[in-house]
């Protein structure tokens, strides 16, 4: 499955569009971008990013078609939403499959491991477990968009580490393939990740077979991939020079002494994940630490010192009320992600607001019929980011910004020309608080001609029903103060 994806993505790029390095303040912001803009419907073909050309050495055709099908399975899979939604067989899979993220090499990529020797009997108890093909793609991508959506490396790049001890031909059976399909055209979703796959402790007969494959392979693949066999000695010379000792395991020849799950970046995805699923309703099945039962969002930290994920998810709502708890903003900003349809029905109608905004009878009247839809993604580690996509009818609007920052510029974006706008977690307005919400994302606008348009964005019962969604607009006139407030209903697209 590695090799399939080194091979889908193998090489440097010479196409002729390259994007000066010096625009990203580091490499996996490229890739962030590279992976964004599935629901953004004006994109141009010569908007391809230029991950996709160093994924298809150069050739713009190639590049445009797999960067459009990435789209394409970004908003078939719901992929922006991965984040925020609950994982069942989550701790399932990771028993049953070994695998795990050992740290960073000397270059600062993520190092992972993968145990292949026993793949076989893995799939058979994952499938007896209740674990589908699916399950284990879904699995997959959710680790990927972490990594990726958390910056966990700055390089946005894998080295890996396959260990084929005891496998052989046996292994290789129409069982096996079937069940990993759908996680390798996951996995080809993904732009230049791997910077070298490392095939250890590989058997005699595998050596044989690997000589008569690599010639039909791309010899850029053929370079990500290092096959080491023989001796123990052989392995571990080979894994001292590529990394520190102190991140590979005892039974590797390193230096670190605790089982895998022990390792902090294989707890805090696990941190996330259990938690996540709690808030969500769903049952950890399989885990190793689960939550207390009377555990509930704003207990206590589970031990002293934070986890990472727990400062990930905390991050962007820090300095907020005190009154507020941080699990309740996590819940918000997961949930707000993904594409929302407008429920006229149980709407106010525009009309006040358009009318403060100048906007004349007739086309107020045509706009009371469309029906509007927004997608909205969060991005970031630390700092996150919201964007949100608006259509009504023929017109497209965006707004971006990073939540509980600073002010930031914002031109021709919707109606009039927004200057600034400013992010915010904050308590839900009267209007919506009236309708059972406590915490809001708010998007505050300051328009050229001085007038103010404040957008807010909650649920009524965060805890049960996070598939409709609330939105106050409050619209400020500047030259008379006049203000104008409505409330929008809409409802989580599922399909």
């Amino acid at each position: 499955s590695a090799i399939a994806a080194a091979d889908a993505f193998g090489g440097g790029a010479t196409g002729a569009n390259r994007t000066p390095a010096s625009q990203w303040e580091y490499p996996v912001d490229e890739l962030i971008s590279a992976l964004s803009g599935a629901h953004d419907t004006n994109l141009q073909d010569s908007q391809c990013p230029q991950k996709w050309f160093d994924a298809t050495d150069g050739d713009a055709k190639d590049a445009v078609r797999q960067w459009r099908e990435s789209l394409a399975w970004r908003r078939e899979f719901e992929v922006d939403q991965v984040l925020s939604r609950p994982l069942p067989q989550f701790f399932k899979i990771k028993k049953l499959f070994p695998h795990a993220w050992l740290g960073f090499d000397r270059d600062g990529h993520l190092v992972t491991l993968e145990q292949f020797g026993n793949v076989r009997r893995n799939v058979t108890d994952l499938k007896a477990a209740g674990v589908t093909p699916e399950d284990f793609a879904a699995h997959c991508v959710f680790l990927n968009e972490y990594w990726i959506k958390n910056k966990l490396t700055k390089t946005g790049r894998l080295n890996k580490i396959v260990d084929l001890k005891g496998g052989g031909y046996s292994q290789i059976v129409r069982d096996v393939i079937n069940f990993f399909q759908p996680m390798n055209h996951a996995m080809q979703q993904y732009p230049e990740l791997i910077v070298k796959i490392h095939l250890i402790n590989v058997p005699s007969s595998f050596r044989i077979l690997w000589k008569i494959v690599s010639a039909f392979l791309a010899k850029k693949t053929t370079e990500k991939i290092t096959v080491v066999g023989g001796n123990e000695k052989m392995v571990f010379d080979h894994l001292h020079s590529a990394f520190p000792k102190e991140i590979l395991p005892l039974e590797y020849g390193g230096t670190m002494d605790k089982p895998l799950r022990e390792i902090q970046l294989e707890k805090d995805p696990a941190d996330y994940i259990r938690r996540l699923n709690k808030n969500c309703g769903v049952p950890s099945e399989g885990d190793w630490n689960p939550l207390p039962e009377d555990w509930a969002p704003g207990s206590p930290p589970l031990r002293p010192s934070a986890t990472r994920s727990s400062r990930l998810l905390t991050a962007a709502v820090a300095g907020l009320a005190a009154s507020s708890t941080a699990a309740e903003h996590e819940v918000l900003l997961n949930n707000l992600v993904g594409d929302w349809v407008g429920d006229l029905s149980s709407s106010e109608s525009m009309d006040p607001v358009l009318e403060l905004q100048g906007v004349n009878w007739v086309k107020r009247k045509a706009a009371a019929n469309l029906t509007p839809s927004q997608a909205i993604q969060i991005t970031g580690r630390g700092t996150k980011t919201i964007l949100i996509i608006t259509k009504t009818g023929p017109v497209t609007s965006k707004a971006t910004g990073e939540i509980n920052g600073a002010p930031s510029r914002l031109d021709g974006m919707g109606s009039g020309a927004q200057e600034t706008v400013q992010v915010l977690v904050t308590s839900a307005p009267p209007e919506l608080a009236a309708r059972g919400a406590s915490q809001c994302v708010q998007l505050r606008f300051t328009l050229a001609n001085g007038d103010s348009r404040v957008v807010s964005h909650t649920f009524a019962d965060l805890n049960n029903d996070c598939n409709t969604k609330l939105m106050a607009i409050k619209y400020t006139r500047a030259k008379d103060s006049k203000t104008a407030t409505v409330v929008l209903v809409s409802h989580r697209k599922t399909n």
